[in-house]
């Protein structure tokens, strides 16, 4: 078992306190979390950045339509398939990556077994859905 896991689940705070303890934390900080955060954030930033764009067209500009005007009747026509729809799929490239390499390490035995932690399945359902969504809002009118 790993010495972060143990100190995740104890109780002993006065632990924490003792510099040895908070050297480790920091060390573990500097090397992998720090670095882990910013691409987290960036990924974030970026996928928020695109749902933006991808509200504005769709929904406040209506991008996706033409206004025609039929025997003085106006009418509302797709004209193309909603490719923003796509953009909403890249921010699914971290989550996805990481998932991948969480299974590769523990392999897919343990994932059909139920031995991943309950938060991967639903990293999973989240990723699956959104490309059900984005997929379901390609093909058709939002």
């Amino acid at each position: 078992m790993d010495l972060i896991e143990i100190l995740a689940d104890s109780e002993e705070y006065p632990a924490f306190k003792q510099q040895a303890l908070i050297d480790l934390i920091t060390y573990k900080w500097d090397t992998t979390g720090f670095n882990f955060h910013i691409v987290s954030f960036v990924n974030h930033s970026v996928y928020m950045f695109f749902l933006i764009i991808y509200i504005g067209r769709v929904y406040i500009l209506d991008a996706l339509h033409k206004i025609k005007e039929v025997d003085g009747e106006k009418i509302r026509i797709q004209e193309s398939n909603n490719s923003f729809a796509l953009l909403l799929m890249m921010g699914l490239i971290l989550p996805g990556i990481l998932c991948g390499l969480q299974i590769h390490i523990l392999g897919v035995e343990s994932l059909v077994k139920g031995e991943f932690p309950m938060t991967m399945y639903f990293e999973l359902i989240y990723i699956a859905s959104n490309i059900i969504n984005s997929l379901i809002q390609y093909q058709l009118d939002p």
